[in-house]
């Protein structure tokens, strides 16, 4: 029986809410706010008017988001190496479909592969006229792109054996107008079938199309799988435990915000009285008389033994919350960390970041060499390399003095000096050397000279 083709396969569809609670917490305050029952259920005996000013007393404090934005910075803190022949540079710059360049591309996948851990890059080449130059086709807008689609778009990705190696043979991709493209290898040919609205909310296929490369049909399907697992199928998003954290935060601070507005409006409670709570006003000044001698009027006194508690245990979350962001939302320490104790672990967080950014590059790259592959053009061509150095340190005086020295007995170049600077943080990144120099040049010459002046006679 055939499968539905709008439909996702099982294990995708089981990671669909682990998908939507991330990207509701990536998104902050106001996705939480839109959806808070899930996250923070409504008590049976609020009314509806109850838990809309109960929820408006609890903040939401962005921890997942801003940790986001936090290894994406280190990430991409530099500029992402790129290896092409110039001609080709406008290509990358414009290789999305909706003319994206190839550094943003990089940076939508460490983004996407951070919260979900399951993308696809689809790499699409529009047909174009038989003997049609490359600055031609750039200038007619036929060139090659890479498409990134998001975890929710892909409802199928099988792979299978074809010649010895595991590859894709069948990709199903839901569109932004709700079609369906089918990749899939028929005979050991890359078939696209497009699967459109009828107008009766059932989707049907158009003639299928076979894309060409330098006249020949493909052999294989240009999509990447990317995860950080290798995997064809979904794994756990590296920001999951974040963002589950994130949630236990927001229901603490909910428990907390509850016991503060409870805490601080009296209750008042009249005894021995034959008297109704409407014949009681409570404003500023109003006194209660009552006929029976047997009344007493009081009002409750929280005692706040559990607020501490409720605070220490946000606490805890927080840190919890800290260590698994890498350091970026720690709180500063009362003692400093060994100078050797804080160099090891921040290798060992960097470790891991890296890692993630070598993926990122993989990923990439993999879509790029598809791009070789449909143009004709050799392997390596195109390579694409995101940054792995995280934490630059400044030079210390005696390293600069060092590194001065070897400029001096011209062990190193002048250029070679300022690139170390640059990679230490101790110049912008775009510090242009030669610019410098003639700046230098014109500041020289704006001052007077030096050999002018009275002559001053010697003494007989």
């Amino acid at each position: 029986m055939p499968d539905n083709i709008n439909e996702p396969d099982q294990c995708i569809a089981s990671y669909y809410p682990i998908w939507l609670r991330n990207r509701h917490v990536i998104d902050g305050e106001r996705a939480i706010r839109q959806n808070c029952e899930a996250y923070l259920p409504r008590h049976p005996h609020m009314t509806v008017g109850e838990y809309r000013s109960f929820i408006h007393r609890v903040p939401f404090f962005p921890a997942a988001s801003r940790t986001l934005a936090g290894l994406i910075g280190l990430m991409f803190r530099k500029a992402p190496t790129i290896q092409a022949p110039e001609n080709l540079l406008p290509i990358l710059n414009t290789i999305t479909r909706r003319g994206d360049p190839i550094g943003k591309l990089g940076e939508m996948v460490a983004r996407e592969l951070l919260i979900t851990n399951f993308i696809g890059l689809l790499v699409d080449y529009p047909p174009s006229p038989v003997g049609l130059s490359l600055s031609q086709a750039q200038a007619t807008g036929h060139r090659p792109s890479i498409n990134l689609y998001r975890a929710e778009s892909i409802l199928k990705a099988t792979p299978g054996i074809v010649g010895n190696r595991q590859v894709l043979v069948r990709v199903c991709l839901k569109e932004e107008d709700g079609s369906v493209r089918e990749l899939v290898l028929i005979d050991g040919v890359y078939t696209v079938i497009m699967h459109r609205d009828d107008g009766t909310g059932s989707l049907v296929p158009e003639e299928p199309v076979i894309p060409l490369a330098n006249g020949k049909p493909l052999d294989r399907i240009p999509f990447v799988i990317g995860n950080t697992e290798g995997s064809w199928e979904p794994t756990i998003p590296p920001m999951s435990d974040m963002c589950a954290h994130n949630i236990q935060y927001f229901l603490a601070q909910a428990n907390l915000a509850q016991t503060h507005h409870f805490s601080s409006t009296p209750i008042y409670v009249v005894t021995g009285a034959d008297v109704k709570p409407e014949d009681l006003p409570v404003y500023p000044g109003a006194a209660w008389t009552f006929d029976k001698e047997t009344a007493k009027a009081e009002i409750l006194e929280y005692k706040g033994t559990s607020v501490e508690a409720l605070r220490q245990s946000i606490q805890d979350i927080k840190e919890e919350m800290a260590a698994i962001g890498s350091r970026i939302l720690a709180s500063e320490k009362a003692a400093k960390e060994a100078a050797d104790a804080l160099a090891i672990r921040r290798a060992s967080e960097n470790a891991v970041l890296a890692s993630t950014a070598r993926i990122v590059s993989r990923i990439v790259n993999d879509a790029l060499h598809l791009i070789e592959y449909w143009m004709g053009l050799g392997e390596g061509t195109l390579e694409f390399e995101v940054n792995t150095d995280f934490n630059p340190s400044a030079l210390s005086s005696l390293d600069l003095t060092a590194r001065l020295a070897l400029v001096q007995a011209n062990v190193i170049s002048k250029e070679a000096f300022i690139e170390m600077m640059i990679d230490s943080g101790d110049l912008p990144e775009t510090f242009d050397y030669d610019l410098d120099q003639s700046k230098i040049a014109e500041e020289d010459a704006s001052l007077p000279p030096t050999d002018t002046g009275p002559v001053i006679p010697p003494i007989q």
